[in-house]
């Protein structure tokens, strides 16, 4: 009589070749399954830089919405530590759709005081602005460096702006005495300032402005 009940199939143990080619094919499998991985990753990384792009970009555009202001006067002033050397200004000035740039340059002893005005377009002045909102210069502090400043003389910031309506006007003014940690922030506005009294005015050029 047989070992095994009716109806019951015995389970076949299988041949020692056919171990390995079912370990070899699982080997296989495993091997496609991180080959497959590996091709998703590239895919995966330039996904999550499209996305962070995209909000950096979202965030450049909200920043950049902010239409400047109606009414402005920004002004950089150097009056220079040495003996003899007149204090000189630069002077940007827009109200509603008029800009006007400005320099001045002080009189000392029996000198005289120069000055000369010039017209700029809507695109200028924006270039100014985007300066002083990117650095937040209407809010600057400046660091000084710790020791003695021979011969620097003053450095003043003025940065004024009234929209009108229910928005108030706003003014901010610093002055400082010796180099600056923090010079890196205000330098672009200094020498943008130089850059276009160069290029717009035919008798007074800047000597202390870059």
């Amino acid at each position: 009589m047989s070992e095994w009940p009716s109806g019951s199939r015995r389970k076949r143990k299988p041949l020692r070749g056919e171990s390995r080619r079912e370990e070899h094919r699982l080997i296989m499998r495993n091997l496609t399954l991180k080959r497959q991985a590996v091709r998703r990753l590239p895919i995966l990384e330039t996904t999550v830089l499209a996305v962070v792009s995209g909000l950096l970009g979202c965030a450049g555009i909200m920043a950049s919405s902010e239409e400047p202001p109606r009414n402005a006067d920004i002004s950089f002033t150097i009056a220079s530590g040495g003996f003899g050397a007149p204090p000189e200004s630069i002077a940007m000035v827009r109200r509603d759709g008029t800009i006007t740039l400005s320099i001045n340059r002080g009189s000392i002893g029996d000198g005289k005081a120069v000055t000369e005005t010039a017209s700029l377009d809507i695109q200028e002045f924006d270039r100014i602005w985007k300066i002083v909102t990117q650095n937040r210069l209407d809010q600057f502090k400046p660091l000084e460096q710790s020791g003695v400043a021979l011969d620097y003389g003053t450095r003043t910031l003025k940065i004024s702006t009234d929209n009108g309506g229910d928005k108030k006007p706003t003014q901010h003014e610093v002055e400082w005495e010796k180099p600056l940690n923090n010079q890196s922030e205000v330098r672009p506005l200094i020498q943008e300032l130089g850059k276009l009294v160069r290029l717009h005015m035919k008798q007074v050029q800047p000597i202390f402005f870059p």
